[in-house]
């Protein structure tokens, strides 16, 4: 974790923590260990090794924490709690537009269906607009390889995605189950490169197709999110596209719009937008 509040209640960034102070976790209350070594980012950790949020991990990978801090500070690792205050959870990003709570997830580390489900409910279930990021980039085991098959318009490009190295649970996934259109919305971040379809054939007649790269350094960071509210098979979908840059500028735009909302509310209330 990245923030732990202080005796009296304020929130207080790793960085800015003092030695000889004490600080605890925002949600549970317990007391919590900084951990500022020279090898892993700056965080603090809960000094019993258990989270009070089975979904939070005390360390998140540089992808995950770049993302995060184009966020003003009190929209990171936001504590969300149920209507019954009885279950209790840290968005990885949490701001308030027009009078709607927005949930960003990055998800960079590999994640089961099960939790993926539950996350997601989670938060929909509280009325807040949900933002899944995958990041694909840098997966080592297996690799996840992307093809461009073609471009249809400036902004969609159509993918193929084959073999088993997908998402799987994310294969026939139904968006309308979770929420209404425009309440739930996945995004890729991944490397492709244009790629051509390959046909095979044996002596008997049997016959195949591959997709290969037409030029393995030709590869391309991008993000991508596919069109469809059912994903009815990765293998072969069409999704909006962002070049990084784009993307990155797209982030930074949502997060400059939080923070004039919440100061906007600040001023007027004296209290933080999170809701």
């Amino acid at each position: 974790m990245y923030y732990a509040s202080d005796k009296s209640g304020n929130r207080v960034f790793i960085d800015n923590a003092q030695k000889g102070i004490d600080y605890y976790c925002p949600a549970c209350k317990a007391k919590m260990i900084m951990k500022c070594g020279n090898i892993v980012a700056h965080h603090f950790s809960h000094k019993a090794r258990k989270l009070c949020d089975p979904w939070y991990k005390d360390r998140m990978s540089d992808w995950h924490r770049k993302l995060q801090s184009m966020f003003p500070e009190d929209c990171q690792e936001v504590t969300v709690w149920n209507d019954s205050h009885s279950e209790v959870h840290f968005a990885d990003v949490m701001f308030s537009h027009k009078g709607t709570g927005h949930v960003l997830e990055f998800q960079h580390s590999p994640i089961t269906r099960k939790e993926f489900i539950s996350r997601s409910s989670f938060y929909l279930g509280l009325g807040y607009k949900l933002t899944w990021i995958f990041d694909f980039c840098e997966c080592e085991k297996p690799k996840k390889i992307l093809y461009t098959r073609k471009n249809t318009t400036e902004h969609e490009i159509d993918l193929v995605w084959p073999g088993s190295d997908r998402v799987r649970f994310l294969d026939n996934l139904d968006r309308f189950q979770y929420a209404e259109i425009g309440n739930f919305h996945i995004v890729f971040h991944i490397c492709t490169g244009l790629g051509e379809e390959v046909e095979h054939s044996l002596d008997n007649g049997f016959s195949w197709s591959t997709w290969e790269y037409v030029n393995p350094f030709q590869k391309e960071y991008c993000f991508v999110e596919p069109r469809s509210m059912c994903l009815d098979n990765l293998a072969d979908f069409e999704a909006i596209y962002y070049d990084e840059e784009e993307f990155y500028e797209l982030l930074s735009i949502t997060a400059n719009r939080a923070k004039r909302e919440r100061n906007n509310k600040a001023n007027a209330t004296g209290t933080p937008c999170h809701k």
